[in-house]
């Protein structure tokens, strides 16, 4: 009996294991499309973004679209290398 409840526990514990892991990799794999995202669902976004307040919401939606992220970097004032990680680890990205 005490090796049936170790092999349940184990199982258990294995399920729930896989699906955290599903749960995480699906939600760092999610990407909003800078380009190409809906203008008001793409400024609701990126304002919750640490560093990206209204104004810069607003320059990033107002100049696109984007080649890359240097580009970005370079048409939007404010934006540097540490706001550009800042999105990237965010889920947004420029496809």
């Amino acid at each position: 009996m005490k090796k049936k409840s170790i092999i349940t526990f184990a199982v258990i514990f294995l399920v729930i294991t896989v699906f955290l892991i599903l749960c995480t990799t699906f939600k760092v794999s999610h990407k909003i499309n800078i380009n190409e995202s809906d203008e008001v669902e793409l400024y609701s976004a990126l304002l919750e973004v640490d560093g990206i307040g209204e104004v810069l919401a607003e320059r990033i939606v107002q100049n696109r679209p984007y080649k890359d992220w240097d580009d970005l970097r370079d048409s939007v004032s404010g934006i540097g290398d540490e706001k550009v990680g800042a999105l990237k680890n965010s889920g947004f990205g420029l496809f």
